[in-house]
Parts: structure tokens; C-alpha cells; sequence
């Protein structure tokens, strides 16, 4: 459907007009992620703000043993103990998508305390 709407476009349009199309379509989607993430604690594929300072250690018991933290940083690819300029949110979603994808063959029980921005620490678990 889309193909066939940009192949319309190249047949009936000059290459000036087709580029000023896509490249104002591309400014409206990031427009629409940008007021959307207002709204949202993840902020995934917009450009909001990094506002927020969080450093944060992971604490990972997977079959009743914990992990080491190499061993965490190869099963999530984060460091164990880290900061993070995105919300706090996007690593708890990357750690949840995780173990949603590869953590069934597996019981595991994941902490994360964390503080954002110097405030009070915060405690995180996953399930």
C-alpha cells in the first residue's frame, strides 16, 4: 500500500517534491514522538530530552544462584553496576523484553536499586 503510494509519487511528481514529502513526514513522526514521550516513561525512538541522571546496580538470581557481574553483563549486555542519562524505564523494559525472549527456560529474579537524579534509592524487581 505505502510501495504503491511512493511508486504513484515518483510517476506523477518531480524528485523535488517527492524528497520535500518524505523528509516532512519524517519531521511529523518525530514531532509526534516527542509530544507523545511527554506522556510516557519510556523514551525509546524520540529526541526528549535526557534529563535525568540515574545510576543503578543489577542484581540477577537465575535458578537459585546469582549471577557474578560479568555474567550480567553478558546475559543483559549492561554493566551490572551503571549510569544511565535515558529513564530508568528503558532499562527495566530491556531487562523485562529479555527475559520475556530467552529467560523461560530459566526461573530468574532480577533487582535493580537505583537512584534518579541524587534522590532517594529506589528498588526495582522483576517478576
Amino acid at each position: 500500500m505505502i510501495g504503491n503510494f511512493f511508486i504513484f509519487l515518483m510517476k506523477n511528481s518531480n524528485r523535488y517534491t517527492v524528497v520535500r514529502f518524505i523528509t516532512v513526514i519524517f519531521f511529523l513522526i518525530q514531532i509526534v514522538s516527542v509530544i507523545a514521550s511527554q506522556f510516557t516513561t519510556g523514551k525509546h525512538f524520540c529526541w526528549a530530552p535526557h534529563n535525568t541522571q540515574n545510576f543503578y546496580t543489577i542484581n540477577c538470581v537465575v535458578n537459585g544462584v546469582s549471577l557474578t557481574d560479568k555474567e550480567i553483563q553478558l546475559r543483559y549486555g549492561i554493566p551490572a553496576n551503571g549510569w544511565e542519562a535515558h529513564q530508568m524505564q528503558n532499562v527495566k523494559d530491556f531487562i523485562k523484553e529479555h527475559e520475556r525472549q530467552t529467560g523461560y527456560v530459566d526461573t530468574t529474579t532480577v533487582f535493580i536499586q537505583y537512584t534518579e537524579n541524587g534522590g532517594t534509592t529506589k528498588t526495582w524487581a522483576y517478576p
